[in-house]
């Protein structure tokens, strides 16, 4: 889930998402991405465009909720990258191979 509300001259970058279960692989990634302290962030919107969050000034944070273990509710973790960044995110034009 993607949005970025522009309030106060700053737009609210939230990239979100759900790992649906726990492993060791998953558990791995997680820990590698924790242990960075901010991060750009490459990815497709909801309109299937690919867009880079993050500038060289403000770059967003990741965050994770786990609720595996927990009697009512799902084996998963919840992920968010966020930040605010004082333009929107940038479209990334993607190049055909042969128009290289």
């Amino acid at each position: 889930m993607f949005s970025e509300p522009f309030e106060k001259g700053v737009y609210k970058v939230e990239i979100s998402g759900i790992n649906p279960k726990s492993n060791p692989l998953n558990q791995q990634q997680l820990i590698r991405l924790e242990s960075e302290e901010y991060w750009f962030v490459l990815f497709q919107d909801n309109n299937d465009f690919i867009r880079l969050a993050g500038t060289e000034e403000n770059q967003l944070s990741f965050s994770r909720t786990d609720s595996t273990g927990q009697l009512d509710s799902r084996n998963q973790i919840e992920f968010m990258f966020s930040g605010a960044q004082t333009t929107p995110c940038e479209f990334i034009a993607l190049v055909e191979m042969d128009e290289l």
